[in-house]
């Protein structure tokens, strides 16, 4: 069985990403990644080391806003804006299993911190949540 390439991005996810990308100032969103931030680390069902990957992947998503780390080129979008349409679902109904379900993506960016790949992931959840 051959490998899969997964880091091989075809730019399909560009009509999605145009419906979700709000537009927001670097304040709002360091205020909104600020908020959920704080949630992530209170949420009591959390795994310790859940809490600190998801935390440390919102830190670094701030500390790129508006920086080439957060732009996926194939895909013409930005990591911060589809994180704050997410934050914009998540901090208007901040139930556990939704936040769960953010810090658990969060973390997981921790392993692999490119563009396309935080684009896509976040992309996914906030489509999942838009359900």
């Amino acid at each position: 069985m051959s490998a899969l390439e997964v880091h091989t991005y075809d730019g399909k996810l560009r009509e999605l990403a145009a419906k979700v990308t709000p537009r927001s100032t670097k304040e709002e969103k360091v205020l909104a990644f600020g908020r959920m931030r704080s949630q992530v680390a209170a949420c009591k069902h959390l795994e310790p080391q859940q809490k600190e990957f998801a935390v440390r992947a919102l830190d670094q998503i701030v500390v790129d806003i508006g920086a080439a780390p957060n732009y996926d080129q194939s895909n013409d979008a930005k990591v911060d804006d589809v994180l704050y349409a997410i934050c914009d679902r998540v901090l208007k109904d901040p139930s556990v299993d939704i936040m769960g379900l953010v810090a658990e993506q969060l973390a997981d960016m921790i392993g692999g911190m490119c563009p396309p790949g935080r684009v896509t992931r976040l992309l996914q959840l906030w489509q999942a949540l838009d359900k």
